[in-house]
């Protein structure tokens, strides 16, 4: 499925009032509508990195899903998955404009849920109950692994997970470089890399055992390892990769302070319909 072709490359709602119409009733319509008014007033201000206002993507997520005619809940979903990440609004707020009773989890996924080694983690909203929780568990296993934290620690869980696939894959090319100095080729060297960082996280994870332990399995007194850990060790590496989550986390924050548009966003979206479980997750970090 591709984004609807529109004038000058970019979309509006009445393209997936468009795509929706063909197939849900009015008062479905008036729900999205609500939804994406929302979802854009929360998301003023914000831009991609092409320079489009932020809501280009949100709207472009839900017109693909229109064309495969799905649900209105996952078209709302659709449009407000970034709302609770990227945005003052919390998962309080986007439960307050749903209809009573309606269920809310917050996921947030990483990139490698892309190929089926996905680190999902998930909170429930004051209205989802433990069937809700199984239901989201279900789906995220799918690509992953998956964990519940209170939405509390959700800016901790971003820098660590969400933006953790960047930091680990720095920290693999400059090991892989170092081996290309030492005469490796670059895909000689990547290779060596790659498979050891994806081997050592599995033996972690199917062993159980703190990373210190398998340090001191693989080290032997006086041997390679313990003379490129020296080096480490002697470093501030450990202080530094600490320091980018504390940033990493320090950002989540600020984007989810409130700002100025805060009480137009909260009373955006009035109830409407009957109450379905969504999900809301959000895309990038």
């Amino acid at each position: 499925m591709t984004v609807p072709e529109t004038q000058g490359g970019l979309l509006s709602f009445e393209d997936l009032r468009r795509l929706a119409a063909a197939y849900l009733p009015d008062a479905d319509l008036d729900l999205l509508d609500k939804a994406f008014r929302f979802s854009r007033l929360a998301h003023e201000g914000q831009r991609r990195r092409s320079g489009e206002e932020y809501i280009q993507h949100p709207l472009a997520v839900a017109c693909i899903l229109a064309e495969l005619e799905l649900d209105r809940e996952t078209l709302v979903a659709a449009l407000l998955h970034d709302v609770a990440e990227d945005t003052q609004v919390t998962l309080e707020q986007i439960e307050s404009r749903l209809p009573v009773g309606t269920p809310v989890v917050r996921v947030m996924p990483n990139l490698p849920c892309t190929v089926g080694e996905g680190m999902s983690v998930y909170c429930l909203g004051r209205r989802a109950r433990r069937a809700d929780a199984r239901t989201a568990v279900r789906l995220l296993t799918c690509f992953g692994r998956v964990r519940e934290v209170p939405e509390r620690l959700f800016d901790a869980v971003t820098a660590l997970s969400g933006s953790g696939p960047a930091f680990f894959a720095y920290v693999l090319d400059a090991l892989a470089r170092g081996a290309q100095k030492e005469g490796l080729t670059r895909s000689d060297a990547l290779l060596l890399a790659e498979q050891t960082m994806l081997g050592t996280a599995r033996l972690l994870l199917d062993t159980g055992q703190e990373p210190e332990a398998l340090i001191q399995a693989v080290a032997s007194p006086k041997g390679t390892t313990v003379a490129g850990l020296t080096v480490l060790t002697a470093s501030p590496v450990s202080t530094i990769l600490a320091r980018a989550i504390r940033a990493a986390a320090r950002r989540s924050r600020e984007l989810s302070r409130p700002t100025r548009g805060e009480k137009s966003v909260s009373t955006a979206v009035g109830t409407a319909g009957s109450g379905r479980r969504l999900l809301a997750a959000p895309r990038r970090v």
